[in-house]
């Protein structure tokens, strides 16, 4: 494949290089090599799944397993076609109030298992670009620090209802 290129105006210390427009030719980009969801000795991701939020929702999480193999490694970053960024998060109690904060990475002892999970650590989907609906498969991209890209797909799960918030007298203890 020839590529045009455009006049290239390069500055190097104490010169200017300027050369006319180019045509070269540019060989095709190498498959990028995409890890399984199982990787030898390496983190195995499962039950991944993304609850259903309401269509105006900005923001959304996704929630796995993960089960690490024979040697430590570090999940470095998400991706999601779905989310303009996705970040690690983690939710904790302190002094009486819930608070949510991003992790940079996150750890993985050896044939440790870390379960994602709502009210803990989970993928904070920040900016949805569009609503998603039950039974969609969302693609997520995990970038190991030894193991690579492992791609898996979320489930969209419908949003579960708090039957006590929907109707107070549905937990009545005859008070």
């Amino acid at each position: 494949m020839n590529v045009p290129l455009m006049p290239l105006l390069l500055l190097l210390p104490g010169m200017v290089v300027a050369g006319p427009a180019a045509t070269v030719p540019v060989p095709s980009a190498p498959a990028m090599k995409i890890a399984p969801a199982t990787v030898a000795g390496g983190p195995r991701v499962s039950e991944a799944w993304i609850a259903e939020a309401p269509p105006a929702a900005r923001h959304n999480a996704a929630y796995l397993v993960l089960r690490n193999g024979s040697r430590a490694d570090t999940l470095v970053a998400v991706e999601t076609p779905v989310a303009e960024v996705a970040e690690i998060h983690e939710m904790r109690q302190e002094k009486g109030l819930t608070r949510m904060r991003r992790e940079a990475t996150m750890e993985l002892a050896p044939d440790a298992e870390l379960r994602l999970q709502p009210g803990g650590r989970h993928i904070m989907l920040i900016n949805m670009k569009r609503a998603l609906k039950p039974g969609e498969r969302v693609p997520l991209t995990l970038r190991f620090r030894k193991a690579g890209l492992i791609v898996i797909d979320a489930e969209v799960r419908p949003l579960a209802v708090d039957v006590e918030a929907a109707d107070p007298h549905a937990h009545h203890h005859g008070h």
